[in-house]
Formats: structure tokens, sequence, C-alpha cells
């Protein structure tokens, strides 16, 4: 990871910025605007109150567990069966069929 992205990173997480990270930030346009805007968007939510339903970190994450599993269970029959059946592969299969024919001639 170059030295940009961790600062970005960093940023982002809202971590604690070291001094190589400061001078990084002090010298890089691309870091310094980040900073910028990341300290921007801290001042305008940082008294907004979000109220949360309860358990939503754990109900996104058995959404996001159970669409894994979802793929999980695809076989490669089923994916091919689902490509062959879709309008735009068919559509493109009967073109490359009619460049074939007609191109011979």
């Amino acid at each position: 990871m170059n030295s940009c992205d961790k600062v970005q990173e960093s940023l982002a997480w809202g971590r604690s910025i070291v001094v190589s990270e400061k001078e990084h930030i002090l010298n890089c346009s691309k870091c310094s605007e980040v900073a910028f805007q990341m300290e921007q968007l801290d001042s305008m939510i940082k008294d907004e109150a979000i109220d949360l339903p309860l358990n939503f970190a754990d109900n996104v994450m058995k959404k996001i567990i159970a669409d894994e599993r979802a793929w999980d269970t695809v076989t490669f029959q089923d994916f091919f069966a689902e490509l062959f059946n879709h309008s735009l592969f068919r559509w493109g299969i009967g073109g490359v069929g009619f460049l074939i024919a007609f191109s011979a001639h």
C-alpha cells in the first residue's frame, strides 16, 4: 500500500495521524484535499443524532452471510443454464451466427 493510500485510509477510519502522515498530508495535494474534505464532513455531522435500529450491524452481517451462502449453492450448471437462458446471450449467439453465415458469401 503506498503512502497516499495509507494516509487516506487512516483519515477515512478516523485514526490518529502520526507525524510522518501529517508531513505527507502537508506535502501531497491529493491527501491534503482528502483531509480537508474529511474534516468538513466530520464538522457537518458531529452534532447529528443517528438512531440505528437495534442490532443493525448484526442484521446487516446476517444478510451478507446469507447472500454469500446463496452463491455457494449455485452450481456450475445453474450458472450456465441462467446464462444461456438470458436474452442478451441468445441475441449475441444469433448475431455471431448471422455474421458467420453471411461473411462466407
